[in-house]
């Protein structure tokens, strides 16, 4: 008899595990979609910003391109001499803007790092709990 109710004594506290570990994986399932939520969100709006500014960028840099061909060419420079120096230097400088957009990307990812710690620590409570007898 007392055989009998050890196992089902098991079998209730191996139930309880289960289902603890069950609720802790829908609980690191949702802290997942939320964290990945997040970072799209910030993508999107990031992206929307993007595209924005790069059509006004471009716009006024079309006109002050203009504006400093103009220049130069009134100083008594060759008109196509003045557009070559115009575009050398906008393109060193859209060079050095690209270099920086990438050392700013550089440490980003859409790695759910937050999310895959949270799994890994429950992971290792589990595996003490299962050690200590607790699940």
């Amino acid at each position: 008899m007392p055989d009998d109710q050890a196992q089902r004594s098991f079998l209730a506290v191996a139930g309880l595990a289960r289902e603890q570990a069950a609720t802790l994986l829908q609980l690191d399932a949702q802290l997942l979609e939320l964290e990945m939520k997040d970072k799209a969100s910030a993508v999107a709006r990031s992206g929307a910003w993007g595209v924005a500014a790069i059509a006004l960028f471009g716009m006024g840099t079309f006109v002050v391109v203009l504006g400093l061909v103009g220049v130069l060419v009134a100083l008594g420079i060759a008109p196509f001499i003045a557009a070559f120096v115009v575009g050398a230097v906008l393109c060193a400088v859209g060079a050095l803007s690209a270099l920086r957009a990438r050392s700013v990307l550089n440490g980003w990812s859409i790695v759910p790092r937050r999310t895959l710690a949270q799994v890994r620590q429950d992971a290792e409570a589990v595996k003490e709990g299962l050690r200590n007898g607790f699940c």
